[in-house]
């Protein structure tokens, strides 16, 4: 530290003051830098962890937001078209019971040729004339004439022995087989 001599006028010593030039403390263009520098490098991190993430959710967002509105759009625009053309809505109900109904469908033609191969066995020249059938009481009705009384026993234990046949029951005066079935073994046979 350099230091200085002063002497003054009205004293008659001589004083010695100590001036320091370069003084321990920041200064101030260093101090602003380094807060600078923090909050930037601070900021920069808060883009990286919070909006970067959020931008692709909110991205994921307005794309639902835009199908939501066109389905909007298009409710609207089917509501506007129903009344248009007065379509009665029991009609487009009913469509709807029929695509529902088609998931229940069951597939049974396999399952008919079965019938018609133990027809076949008892009386080659018989063949199935009606095929009925009744999904709420599961039942199938066919009426097969055959030429002989005895073969309407012996084509009922047949039935009767199929691995998808409940029960059979026949009648010889209108030739008709009613057969109790399992719709569910029609679908897991398949």
């Amino acid at each position: 530290m350099p230091n200085r001599r002063y002497e003054g006028k009205d004293s008659e010593q001589s004083e010695f003051v100590y001036v320091d030039l370069l003084p321990n403390i920041r200064r101030p263009r260093q101090f602003n830098v380094n807060i600078i520098l923090i909050v930037l490098v601070t900021v920069f991190f808060t883009w990286l962890l919070i909006y970067w993430p959020l931008n692709s959710r909110q991205e994921e967002y307005d794309a639902a937001l835009e199908r939501l509105n066109d389905l909007r759009t298009q409710e609207s625009f089917i509501e506007e078209q129903i009344e248009t053309y007065r379509i009665d809505r029991n009609r487009i109900n009913l469509s709807d019971s029929i695509e529902a109904a088609r998931d229940h469908q069951v597939h049974v033609m396999h399952h008919i040729s079965d019938l018609e191969v133990e027809i076949d066995r008892i009386d080659s020249n018989a063949s199935i004339e009606v095929i009925r059938f009744d999904l709420s009481d599961n039942l199938i009705i066919l009426r097969v004439p055959l030429q002989r009384t005895v073969d309407y026993s012996g084509l009922n234990r047949r039935f009767i022995d199929l691995p998808f046949v409940i029960d059979s029951s026949y009648s010889i005066s209108s030739s008709e087989f009613t057969l109790e079935v399992d719709f569910d073994a029609f679908e897991t046979t398949e």
